[in-house]
């Protein structure tokens, strides 16, 4: 296979997805060399808007990206990557960028069906090769989903069920606080519904891409990505703008509810709140299979 500049590249866009700008300059310099139009962003939240207007042919993804507090969130990448697998063609050849390579990195991406390449100054040349035999014999076959650990006790990654949509409808809870949380989707279960829960409001978008819940549940004020912030990135994207919101908060100031509401939320409910007035809100907008379990 030839690796010579511009061979077989000509047309094709790759889209660089890594936060330190150095290194994805240097990677949309060479990138170009093959003949390859570039596009780059330097988080994921910029990855997802640009992939809703372009569609690139390979995915360059660091595996420790930033989140809205522009902190870097260890193996954030990985989730990434599954979402793209689920709201886009499954044969889009994706290919990790870590400088980690220790066997739970390396597992985890052959788990996410996206090709693991080790990040150094002599990296170029795998990375060259890789790109060559993906742009020329894209891999067609159906990406495994990332399987990611699950913790009742502990925050840190964001809830990714791993089976198939279910006939229950799904809600995703958004909120920082785990114990509160659990108990929610505890009580969400005995209804019948699938709960699916997320820590942040970066988190919680990126979820709700993957998994296109028929309700999200959030709170207000989260690190990485308030309430308002997920809100505003749920109703402005095409694929989630549809999506009842009901935003649960321990504020009471009407300015502040009103305000959710021009936002797109379908309701605003004040901490402590019943379960029963929760529930009736909820079945407005989803049928509940076990609805009278909670009267």
């Amino acid at each position: 296979m030839s690796c010579e500049p511009g061979r077989s590249m000509k047309g094709k866009s790759v889209l660089i997805v890594e936060d330190d700008r150095a290194y994805s300059t240097l990677l949309a310099t060479r990138c170009q060399q093959l003949g390859l139009k570039v596009h780059v962003a330097a988080d994921a939240m910029t990855a997802v808007d640009l992939l809703s207007e372009q569609s690139p042919d390979l995915i360059l993804l660091d595996v420790e990206l930033p989140g809205r507090t522009g902190e870097p969130t260890e193996a954030y990448g990985l989730v990434m990557a599954a979402t793209l697998r689920r709201i886009m063609a499954l044969d889009l050849p994706i290919i990790m960028l870590t400088g980690r390579n220790d066997a739970d990195v390396v597992w985890r991406c052959r788990e996410a069906a996206v090709r693991h390449v080790h990040k150094s100054p002599q990296s170029w040349k795998a990375l060259r090769a890789a790109i060559h035999e993906l742009l020329e014999a894209p891999e067609t076959a159906a990406a495994p989903a990332l399987i990611l650990e699950e913790s009742d006790s502990a925050c840190g990654s964001a809830d990714i069920p791993q089976t198939s949509r279910p006939s229950s409808p799904k809600i995703l809870c958004v909120d920082d606080d785990c114990d509160f949380t659990l108990a929610l989707c505890i009580r969400l279960k005995e209804l019948g519904a699938i709960p699916v829960r997320a820590f942040s409001g970066t988190q919680g978008f990126v979820v709700a891409l993957a998994e296109k819940p028929d309700l999200v549940i959030t709170d207000l004020h989260m690190p990485d990505g308030e309430g308002n912030y997920l809100i505003e990135r749920l109703k402005s994207n095409s694929l989630t703008k549809d999506i009842p919101i009901v935003v649960l908060t321990g504020q009471r100031n009407p300015g502040v509810l009103l305000h959710v509401r021009s936002l797109g939320a379908n309701a605003c409910l004040s901490k402590p709140f019943a379960m029963s007035t929760l529930v009736n809100e909820l079945n407005q907008h989803i049928t509940l299979p076990a609805l009278h379990a909670a009267v």
